[in-house]
């Protein structure tokens, strides 16, 4: 899931995680995972700002 480029910055994103929350709620569910690349400081910061702490690194890289 995600928000087209030209419509970012104006707040939907938070909506969708607000109302993918209560879904959640309603369901029981208590926990929410989202990934992003790591050096993709806007979205983890956007996360951030929605309530996701950040719990672990994946690393990888080719075998040469």
């Amino acid at each position: 899931m995600g928000v087209s480029p030209k419509y970012r910055a104006h707040g939907l994103g938070s909506k969708l995680i607000a109302e993918f929350k209560n879904w959640c709620r309603e369901r029981g569910i208590t926990h929410i995972a989202a990934n992003t690349y790591f050096m993709d400081d806007k979205a983890r910061h956007f996360y951030e700002k929605n309530g996701l702490i950040p719990i672990d690194v994946t690393l990888e890289g080719p075998i040469n």
